[in-house]
C-alpha cells in the first residue's frame, strides 16, 4: 500500500507531502473524520514513508517499502482498543517500548487508533509521554468523537479534518478498483455517506438489509397502529447496538431524500436514488415539517442509544411519537 491507494483527502495528503519534504512532521498528530472513511489506512501509509530506510518519499527500492508490509515493522506499534476501550497497560507497555528506541529504522511511529476511546486514566498516563517527546518518535492519533479526547491531549498535537469521501470519487473508485457495476457504485457511494469501508459493506450480499428494513418502518409510520409499535420494538431489540444506530441512520436519510422530493423530484442530491419512486410515493403522506421534526427525534434517539439507554422503551417511545405526529396531519 502506497499514497496512490488511499482514496480522496487530496489535501490532507498534498499537506503531509509537503511536511515530510520539508521534514517537519510534528511529533504528534491527530486524524480526526467520521468511522470509515480511510484514517487508518492513511495512517499507515504515513508510517510507512517515515520508517523507510532509503528515503522520505517511499523508496520503493528497499525491503521495507516493497516486500515487507508495514503491520510487520517493529518499530510501528499500533494500539487499538481492548472490548471497546484503551487501557492504561497498553499505554503502560508502549512507554517501556519507547525506551529501547527503534530497532531497525530512524524512529519510531506510533498509531493510537480510535484513540478517543481512551479512558481518563489512560490519557493522562499518555499525556506523560506526548508532553517530553523523544526527537526519534511520531504519534499518529485517529479519532471519530474529538469532543471525547482530553483538552491537554489535543492542545499537544496537530490536529488534521478528514471529511467524507465525494460520492463521484468513492464511486469512480468501485467501478474501476473494485468492478462494481455504474448502477450499483452509484447508490452505494451516496447512501455510504463517503465512507469507503461502509460502501464496500454495503456491497456484499445482505448489505442492504438494514435499509430495506427501515423503508418498510418508512412507509409503515403514517397507518401504523400503537399496536404496531410493540412489534416494530421486539424487532429492533434483536439487532446490535450498532445495528440499530444503522438502522435509525437509514430512517433519518430516507426522511432526507422525501424531504427534498418535496421540492425537486429530480434532485440529484438523494442518497437513495434507486428508490426514488418508492419515495415519491410517501411524499402525500409526509409534510416538510413532519419531515424535519421527525429527523431531529431520531437524532435525539441516536444519541440515547450511543449513551447506553434502554433501547427498546427509547424505540417505542420515538415511534409513538412519529406516529402520533405524522398521524395527525
Amino acid at each position: 500500500m502506497n499514497w496512490l491507494d488511499i482514496v480522496g483527502h487530496e489535501n490532507n495528503i498534498k499537506l503531509l507531502k509537503g511536511m515530510l519534504n520539508k521534514n517537519s512532521i510534528p511529533h504528534a498528530l491527530l486524524f480526526v473524520g467520521p468511522e470509515g472513511i480511510g484514517k487508518f489506512q492513511l495512517a499507515k501509509v504515513l508510517a510507512k514513508t517515515l520508517l523507510c530506510s532509503k528515503a522520505e518519499m517511499l523508496c520503493q527500492e528497499c525491503v521495507e517499502c516493497m516486500v515487507e508490509p508495514v503491520d510487520r515493522n517493529i518499530d510501528l506499534i499500533i494500539i487499538k482498543p481492548e472490548n471497546d476501550v484503551i487501557k492504561i497497560d497498553q499505554v503502560r507497555k508502549l512507554q517501556q517500548d519507547l525506551i529501547l528506541g527503534p530497532h531497525k529504522s530512524e524512529r519510531k511511529v506510533i498509531i493510537i487508533d480510535n484513540a478517543d476511546k481512551m479512558t481518563v486514566q489512560t490519557a493522562n498516563s499518555l499525556l506523560k509521554t506526548l508532553e517530553d517527546p523523544a526527537d526519534n518518535v511520531v504519534f499518529i492519533l485517529i479519532a471519530t468523537k474529538p469532543e471525547a479526547l482530553l483538552d491537554t491531549i489535543k492542545s499537544r498535537c496537530q490536529i488534521m479534518t478528514f471529511q467524507p469521501i465525494a460520492p463521484n470519487i468513492l464511486e469512480k473508485y468501485l467501478i474501476t478498483a473494485k468492478g462494481v457495476s455504474l448502477s450499483e457504485a452509484a447508490v452505494v457511494s451516496k447512501v455510504s455517506g463517503g465512507r469507503i469501508s461502509k460502501a464496500l459493506e454495503l456491497l456484499s450480499e445482505d448489505g442492504l438489509i438494514m435499509r430495506k428494513l427501515a423503508l418498510r418502518i418508512v412507509m409503515a409510520l403514517p397507518k401504523m397502529k400503537k399496536e404496531e409499535v410493540w412489534e416494530y420494538g421486539n424487532k429492533v431489540i434483536e439487532l446490535e447496538r450498532s445495528e440499530i444506530v444503522e438502522l435509525l441512520v437509514h430512517i433519518k436519510m430516507l426522511l432526507r431524500d422525501i424531504l427534498i422530493l418535496h421540492y425537486d423530484e429530480q434532485d440529484k442530491l438523494l442518497y437513495n436514488i434507486d428508490l426514488t419512486n418508492e419515495l415519491l410515493e410517501q411524499i402525500k403522506y409526509w409534510s416538510d415539517y413532519q419531515l424535519v421534526w421527525v429527523q431531529k427525534e431520531i437524532a435525539k434517539c441516536i444519541q440515547a442509544i450511543e449513551a447506553n439507554a434502554n433501547v427498546k422503551l427509547i424505540i417505542e417511545a420515538m415511534l409513538l411519537k412519529v406516529i402520533d405526529e405524522v398521524q395527525r396531519r
